[in-house]
């Protein structure tokens, strides 16, 4: 599903979880924290779509609760 419109949103928001950004600094080095990673994995589904950022997302089939049809683009 194309983001383009609301990434830089999505981007603010990400960093708001300062601990998880602290974890992927140490983890990863100080270059690449919560966003950098955000993006890298947001461009590589919009290359699927044809967008430059993307997410893709499948139903959790558990306790029947959601159908298995596509309510997706």
């Amino acid at each position: 599903m194309d983001i383009d419109d609301v990434y830089e949103e999505k981007a603010k928001l990400a960093l708001m979880h300062k601990s998880q950004d602290d974890a992927f600094k140490a983890a990863f080095g100080d270059d690449y924290g919560l966003v950098p990673w955000m993006s890298d994995v947001s461009r590589s589904r919009g290359v699927q779509c044809a967008a430059k950022h993307a997410e893709a997302f499948r139903p959790l089939m558990t306790r029947g609760f959601v159908k298995g049809y596509s309510i997706l683009p």
